[in-house]
């Protein structure tokens, strides 16, 4: 899991990096695809 401590406006101004982020989780290439939904990305306000 990971965790980003931040603000509305941070999360605002970062949007698209978060976004990005997610999808290189979402393509990930693993051996095992059971642990690909356990992968998580979280922003805290």
């Amino acid at each position: 899991m990971l965790c980003i401590h931040g603000d509305e406006k941070e999360f605002k101004n970062n949007r698209k990096k978060l976004y990005d982020l997610e999808r290189e989780i979402d393509d990930l290439k693993v051996s095992n695809c059971k642990i690909k939904p356990l992968l998580l990305v979280e922003v805290l306000f």
